[in-house]
C-alpha cells in the first residue's frame, strides 16, 4: 500500500470456530475502489489467512471532470424515465 490508499474497516464478525473475520473496503484518495474488498481471518488475536482483492492504483487523478448535478442529469437523460420514485408524494 501506498500514501494514497487505505482500507477501511466495513465489518466484523466471529464464526463459530471462533475465527474472527474483519472486511475491509479499498479507498484510493478517499475514493472507494468498486470490487476491492479485502478480508482478515484470525483466531486468538492472530491472523490465520487474508483474502479478497487489492487493486495496485498509481498516479490516478480522481477530480471529477463534471459537476454532481451535471452527472444527475446525463443520468436522467440516460435512463429516459417518466416517472421516478422521489416524485411520488
Amino acid at each position: 500500500m501506498q500514501a494514497d490508499d487505505e482500507l477501511r474497516l466495513v465489518r466484523s464478525s466471529t464464526d463459530r470456530q471462533g475465527f474472527a473475520h474483519d472486511k475491509f473496503q479499498q479507498y484510493y484518495k478517499k475514493v472507494k475502489v468498486d470490487g476491492a474488498v479485502y478480508s482478515a481471518h484470525a483466531r486468538n488475536n492472530r491472523i490465520e489467512s487474508y483474502s479478497g482483492d487489492y487493486r495496485g492504483i498509481r498516479n490516478f487523478d480522481v477530480t471529477p471532470a463534471i459537476s454532481a448535478a451535471q452527472g444527475f442529469q446525463a443520468a436522467l437523460d440516460h435512463v429516459k424515465g417518466k416517472a421516478y420514485a422521489w416524485d411520488a408524494g
